[in-house]
């Protein structure tokens, strides 16, 4: 089944102050939210950090230039808004992300077979302690992408495996959605 979810948002259903206390932001952390779609969860994160940054990044132009306008509404420093597909090389240096976070975003990876260059370009951004955080709907929630689509915790950690990551912990972040956080392997 072929996946299309460019221009939604999750804004209403996935609480971004849960997420940003999960995933354990400290000050100076370089983060990529990849999928940001209008970043909502980018401008939960900025609120954290003073000397870090996050790299928002989205295939869909409408979604960065609403996340463009919110930065310079509210006059955000450490938002960088990027137009660009996660499945190709990032503007970011090797080695330098503290943490690759995507919500909403595997599943559609992984239906469309897009996977493999996703991965390799998580590999190559994050630092060696580096984290992977998902956020996926969870298979029995009343919103989401198609059921057949879903992706549960465990799936979601069978697929990351391949690529020499290893799960750290799954936490509830609302009815509707888990996070996965996840380790390269040493």
């Amino acid at each position: 089944m072929k996946h299309h979810d460019a221009g939604k948002t999750t804004r209403d259903i996935l609480n971004a102050k849960n997420v940003i206390k999960v995933l354990k932001i400290k000050d100076g952390m370089i983060l990529v939210d990849a999928g940001c779609g209008d970043g909502f969860i980018s401008i939960e994160a900025s609120k954290t950090i003073d000397t870090g940054k996050i790299y928002a990044i989205d295939i869909y132009e409408k979604s960065i230039n609403i996340l463009k306008k919110t930065i310079k509404k509210e006059n955000i420093k450490n938002i960088k808004a990027i137009l660009g597909d996660i499945t190709r090389k990032l503007p970011i240096p090797d080695a330098t992300v503290d943490i690759y976070f995507m919500a909403n975003v595997l599943h559609g990876l992984v239906a469309n077979k897009r996977i493999k260059p996703a991965m390799k370009e998580i590999i190559r951004v994050l630092k060696p302690d580096g984290r992977l955080a998902i956020v996926e709907f969870k298979k029995r929630s009343k919103l989401g992408p198609h059921p057949s689509l879903r992706l549960d915790p465990d799936k979601t950690s069978d697929i990351i495996k391949v690529y020499g990551f290893h799960p750290v912990r799954v936490e509830d972040v609302g009815p509707y959605h888990y996070i996965l956080v996840a380790r390269k392997s040493v």
